[in-house]
């Protein structure tokens, strides 16, 4: 269900959280990356720690599923 305020067929954005990993293992495999999910985790573990030098970002789909992200 679409959370209030997203626009139809338009992506949202939010912060990365532990539970998206599953996900983000998945794409960085897609795009030549392979990492396992625990991998990932402890990535997303220490970039999360360091928010004044890291910011990971999950487009999410109308179902508020992860479809893409981005880590800056």
């Amino acid at each position: 269900m679409p959370k209030e305020g997203h626009l139809p067929g338009r992506h949202d954005v939010r912060p990365a959280v532990i539970a998206d990993v599953p996900v983000l293992a998945a794409l960085s495999a897609e795009l030549g990356y392979p990492a396992e999910p625990a991998e990932v985790a402890g990535r997303l573990r220490r970039f999360l720690s360091l928010p004044e030098d890291h910011v990971i970002l999950v487009a999410v789909d109308d179902a508020w599923q992860v479809v893409g992200w981005i880590h800056v």
